[in-house]
């Protein structure tokens, strides 16, 4: 008579993720969603790009290919919870990081996805940073930014943050948008919505995918300085 045993998840959190790792899960909150393009197309999708957040409030960006979109899209929402099992975990290499960890997830024909308990994860995954910290850039160059205070708690404006505001340059929106050179600033503002309908994106050279660098209305690449006329989103 023959038996089977079946074998438990490895449940693991994003924080042990390490290059190389197989044979993982992970309970997380998908926190982002959105589409990244072909640069020869940009009408063609090239994948789907996911922030994924565990209830340590550790984040770590995942994809899977556009030929894996009808596998995984319907698995795949903003603010759901889910077990991710069976992916590939590589180096996070990119210029412009969605999370600080130093990994990034590729969803594979064999990776799986399933629903998961409700799990103690904010739904939006901010986490908020001192200005302090932000001007003295002590906070890694990434997108959300990350600081000391936890995903979800607010503070209010200690007294130092009072003093830096008088003692710093207060710029509205709109003077902003005039500047031409760097400079420190303080612009003070509430957050009156959330705009979680489109993808994020960030211009970029079409040259080389390189950040432009823009002077009145010249637009620049910030990897060799050539004129930019045309550009991609990234």
């Amino acid at each position: 008579m023959a038996s089977g045993i079946q074998n438990e998840k490895k449940i693991v959190s994003i924080s042990e993720i390490v290059k190389g790792m197989k044979l993982c899960t992970i309970e997380v909150r998908i926190i982002r969603v959105w589409e990244r393009p072909n640069f020869k197309n940009q009408l063609e999708t090239e994948s789907i790009e996911m922030v994924l957040m565990d209830s340590e409030g550790s984040k770590i960006q995942a994809s899977y290919r556009k030929g894996l979109i009808l596998q995984f899209m319907p698995k795949i929402k903003e603010g759901e919870f889910r077990q991710f099992s069976n992916f590939l975990v590589r180096e996070n290499g990119a210029m412009e990081k969605s999370t600080t960890h130093n990994c990034v997830l590729s969803l594979n024909y064999g990776s799986r996805i399933e629903e998961c308990r409700v799990l103690d994860i904010p739904k939006f995954g901010f986490t908020f940073a001192k200005f302090k910290d932000i001007i003295s850039k002590r906070l890694p160059d990434t997108f959300p930014s990350s600081g000391e205070q936890k995903s979800g708690q607010l503070t209010q404006l200690s007294n130092d943050t009072n003093d830096f505001l008088k003692e710093e340059s207060i710029k509205d929106i709109s003077d902003l948008l005039e500047m031409n050179k760097a400079g420190i600033c303080v612009s003070l503002a509430t957050i009156e919505d959330i705009d979680i309908q489109y993808s994020w994106y960030n211009d970029a050279c079409k040259r080389c995918n390189s950040g432009l660098v823009r002077e009145g209305d010249v637009t620049r690449c910030r990897k060799d300085n050539h004129v930019v006329k045309s550009t991609v989103p990234t």
